[in-house]
C-alpha cells in the first residue's frame, strides 16, 4: 500500500532521486497485471532511479510475504545533466520496468537497499527502499489494490534566501487519499529519519516547504514514504480465502451459506468405478446473501458445473491407473450480499475408485435365509427402495441402527446413521440412479452385550423434492427441529418409518473343545448387518399416508457371505 520516495536538497539543489557508492534518489511503484494461466499474478515494477552514472540501478528483492520472482528487467534513460554541484560530475536519471510473477495476491514486502548516497550534509549515507505490495481485491472497487505514485523532476534548485513550496505530485489510481511522510523506520525507511531544520512537511497535501538555513555546499539527504488511506472502511479480499470481516450474523444460512440435501456430510465414503462418471449434487442457501460459486480441490479433471436450479454438481470420471485409489474432494459454497463474501462450511467426501460392482445390489437374498452369517471384515451392501404415486418425492435415511432386537426402542443400540449424519467410520454410501433409493454398505462393527444376533434397522421418511422446508432438504443435522405449518399449507412431508431386517450374526467356528463356538468375548461382539427393504408411500395432494408400517423384505446377493 506504501510507495517509497527519497529526495536530495542542496541549499540551491533539489533532486528526488539515487547510487550505489553515488545515489542522488529515486522513486518506485508496482501495478496488478492480471493472472497467468496457472493462475499466479502477473505484476509490474516500475522504478527511477538516479545516480551519478546511467550504468547504475536499483536491485529489488522479496524478504517477506508472499514473495515472486523478476522474469524481465527493461532499462531506459531518461534525461541526464553535468550542471551539478562542483563535486559531483553528472547526475544521470533511468526507469527500469521488471515484470514479476507471484504465487497469489496476498501481501508481501519488497525492498532495494545499499551504500552510498553522494556527499550529505545531514548524515545520510545509507539509502534504503521499501514498499509493501497489497493487490487484495478491494471491497469498494471490485478490482485489486493500486499503488499510490509520486513524480518530481531530479533537479531543482533553490536559492538559499527564498522561501519556495514544493508541491509533490502524489495521487492514487484508487482514489484514495494519499500522504507523504517522513521515514520513521531506522534501517527500512530512512537512514537518518529526521527531517533537516528549516523545512516543514504537510503531510495531508505532500507539500515541502523550505524557510531558511545556513549556508553549506553539500546536499541534504529527504527521506520521504509515500501513504494512501481509503476514504472509507474498505475490506481486501483475497483468492486464498483468508480472513474476512465480521459477518453480521454467523448463524449458518442468513449471510453464511448453509448446505442442503442432497449435499453429501463430512467424511462421506463414495465408491467409484474406472471410467464411470461420479456426480457430487451441492446445495445451499443463504437469506441475506446469493450464492455465487463453489471453490473445491479435488484430482486431476474433476470439473464443477451448475444446473438448472442454480445448485452444483462436482463431476469426475476415474482412470484405469485410479483404481484401488482413495481420492478426497472438498468443497465450500460463496455467497456475496453487496461488497462482502461469505463461505459456507467445508465438506470433504472420500472417492474409492474400485471394479465394477452394481452386480451386488442386483440379486437378493431369500427371506428364508436367515439368520445371515457373515466374518468380520466383510463388506455388507444394504439398500432401501421406496415406491409413490406421487411425483417429485425424495426419500431420506434419518437414522440405522443395530439392536439385539427387532424393536426399535430398545437400548443400547449402535449407530450406523444418526439424524442425518454418517457415525460407523466404515459406512459408505453408494451413488444410486433416483433420489427414492439409498445404497449403502458397512463392515463388521463392535456391538456391546453378549446377544448372539443383531438387526439392523433404519427410520426413513419422504418428502417433496427440492422443497427447503422439509427434513429431507436439512440432511445431516444435530440441532432440534420443528417442522411448523399454518393450517392451510399442505403438507410437505411425511412421518417417520421404521424399517428393519434380521437377524444377522457371526458365523460360527469349531471348538478345539468340541461343538461349536460364537467369537465372543464377555464386553465386546462383532456382528455385521444386511438390509435390503422397501418403504411403500401412498401419495395424496395433501397428505402422505405409509402403506405398511413394516418393510417388506427381500433379500440380498448370495454372493456377499
Amino acid at each position: 500500500m506504501a510507495s517509497a520516495v527519497f529526495l536530495l536538497l542542496q541549499l540551491l539543489l533539489l533532486t528526488s532521486q539515487v547510487s550505489a557508492s553515488h545515489h542522488w534518489g529515486g522513486t518506485t511503484s508496482f501495478t496488478y497485471k492480471g493472472r497467468n494461466p496457472d493462475g499466479t499474478v502477473k505484476m509490474s515494477l516500475r522504478t527511477r532511479d538516479t545516480y551519478d552514472s546511467c550504468n547504475n540501478y536499483h536491485y529489488w528483492y522479496c524478504y517477506g510475504g508472499n514473495c515472486g520472482y523478476a522474469n524481465t528487467r527493461v532499462r531506459s534513460q531518461i534525461d541526464s545533466s553535468s550542471n551539478t554541484p562542483s563535486y559531483e560530475s553528472q547526475w544521470c536519471e533511468s526507469e527500469t520496468v521488471e515484470t514479476w510473477t507471484l504465487p497469489s495476491d496476498k501481501p508481501f514486502n519488497l525492498r532495494a537497499a545499499s551504500c552510498c548516497w553522494i556527499d550529505t550534509r545531514n548524515s545520510v549515507v545509507n539509502w534504503n527502499y521499501d514498499s509493501q505490495v497489497d493487490f487484495g481485491t478491494r471491497s469498494d472497487t471490485r478490482k485489486p489494490n493500486k499503488s499510490p505514485d509520486i513524480a518530481i523532476v531530479p533537479f531543482l534548485r533553490v536559492p538559499q534566501n527564498c522561501p519556495r513550496t514544493y508541491r509533490l505530485a502524489a495521487f492514487d489510481p484508487d482514489g484514495d487519499r494519499v500522504r507523504c511522510r517522513y521515514g520513521s523506520n531506522p534501517g527500512y525507511e530512512c537512514d537518518n529519519c529526521h527531517l533537516p531544520s528549516g523545512f516543514q512537511l504537510d503531510q495531508d497535501s505532500c507539500t515541502l516547504r523550505y524557510q531558511s538555513t545556513y549556508s553549506d555546499y553539500r546536499i541534504f539527504g529527504f527521506e520521504m514514504v509515500v501513504e494512501d488511506y481509503a476514504r472509507g472502511t474498505i475490506d481486501l479480499f483475497y483468492s486464498d480465502g483468508s480472513m474476512d470481516p465480521p459477518v453480521p450474523s454467523c448463524e449458518e444460512g442468513l449471510y453464511l451459506p448453509k448446505f442442503e440435501s442432497p449435499t453429501p456430510s463430512h467424511g462421506t465414503q463414495i465408491t467409484a468405478e474406472v471410467n464411470k462418471e461420479v456426480e457430487i449434487r451441492v446445495k445451499a442457501t443463504a437469506v441475506y446473501s446469493s450464492i455465487q460459486n463453489i471453490v473445491f480441490s479435488g484430482p486431476t479433471n474433476v470439473t464443477k458445473h451448475r444446473d438448472t436450479n442454480n445448485d452444483f454438481v462436482i463431476r469426475w470420471t476415474p482412470a484405469e491407473d485410479d483404481l484401488e485409489e482413495q481420492y478426497p474432494i472438498c468443497f465450500v459454497v460463496e455467497s456475496v450480499n453487496g461488497n462482502s463474501a461469505y463461505q459456507s462450511e467445508m465438506r470433504c467426501v472420500l472417492v474409492e475408485v474400485q471394479k465394477h460392482q452394481n452386480n451386488r445390489f442386483g440379486a437378493m437374498f431369500s427371506p428364508n435365509s436367515y439368520p445371515l452369517e457373515y466374518n468380520v471384515g466383510d463388506r455388507i451392501y444394504m439398500q432401501l427402495d421406496a415406491s409413490s404415486s406421487v411425483n417429485n418425492t425424495e426419500m431420506f435415511v434419518e437414522s440405522c441402527r443395530a439392536a439385539p432386537y427387532d424393536n426399535p426402542n430398545y437400548h443400547p443400540t449402535y449407530s450406523i446413521i444418526e439424524n442425518g449424519c454418517n457415525v460407523d467410520p466404515t459406512l459408505q454410501i453408494h451413488s444410486t440412479a433416483n433420489n427414492k433409493e439409498f445404497r449403502f454398505s458397512i463392515e463388521a462393527f463392535k456391538f456391546i452385550g453378549l446377544h448372539d444376533q443383531v438387526y439392523i434397522s433404519c427410520t426413513v421418511m419422504m418428502c417433496e423434492a427440492g422443497n427447503p422446508n422439509t427434513r429431507c432438504s436439512r440432511g445431516c443435522s444435530n440441532s432440534t427441529w420443528h417442522n411448523v405449518r399454518r393450517k392451510r399449507e399442505a403438507v410437505i412431508e411425511s412421518g417417520k418409518h421404521f424399517v428393519s431386517q434380521g437377524p444377522l450374526r457371526l458365523k460360527r467356528e469349531a471348538d478345539p473343545r468340541g461343538g461349536s463356538a460364537v467369537n465372543l468375548n464377555l464386553n465386546m461382539m462383532f456382528v455385521a448387518g444386511c438390509l435390503l427393504a422397501a418403504v411403500g408411500m401412498i401419495c395424496g395432494v395433501i397428505i402422505y399416508k405409509t402403506k405398511t408400517s413394516r418393510a417388506k423384505y427381500q433379500p440380498l446377493p448370495t454372493h456377499e457371505s
